[in-house]
């Protein structure tokens, strides 16, 4: 087979897979959300489909040819749709429960809509000021929106409230250097 009979052939497994068109509408058609589930279980069809999104995301960065990163943004839409679909039933069934809340937050950020997350997160705070994670992922926010004073800040209250928690360690010091290189 020449190379146009290859390229053809690629073709048409992308047409039969249904691996192109508009990623939102193929999403969409394929996500089937059952109506008959709790709340409960909506929030931790929604984690999952968060991990598989964070996880995701990491292939379609290391993908190293074209298909391959196709095939994942594929699927990668499909996660996305399954999370927003399962976090909409879930906060409808259990309204302001901190714990979808702060997923909530995590899709925003994962969109890249820091603005949105940082009020969501801001929002869990002010329910509950003593949840570690939300002043961490505040942080992260600020951070993203270039506000590197209240970034630390909000790294440092996340480790008054949890001080073995590393993950706002290891923020704290990439906040403490940036600030360091923006003022010599």
């Amino acid at each position: 087979m020449g190379a146009r009979g290859r390229v053809a052939a690629a073709i048409m497994v992308f047409v039969l897979c249904g691996c192109v068109g508009e990623p939102q509408k193929r999403a969409d058609s394929k996500v089937k959300v059952p109506l008959d589930l709790s709340g409960e279980d909506h929030y931790r069809m929604a984690v999952v489909a968060y991990k598989k999104v964070v996880e995701l995301q990491k292939k379609r960065e290391e993908a190293k040819t074209l298909p391959e990163r196709r095939r994942i943004e594929g699927l990668l839409d499909f996660q996305w749709e399954a999370y927003r679909k399962h976090l909409e039933k879930a906060e409808a069934a259990l309204g302001n429960d901190l714990r979808v809340k702060m997923l909530r937050g995590a899709y925003w950020f994962l969109k890249g809509e820091n603005e949105k997350a940082l009020a969501v997160y801001e929002g869990v705070i002010a329910a509950d000021d003593g949840v570690a994670t939300a002043h961490y992922m505040r942080a992260r926010c600020l951070l993203r929106l270039g506000r590197l004073r209240e970034a630390k800040a909000a790294c440092e209250k996340s480790l008054e409230r949890a001080p073995e928690y590393r993950p706002a360690a290891m923020l704290l010091v990439e906040i403490e250097r940036r600030i360091a290189a923006s003022h010599p």
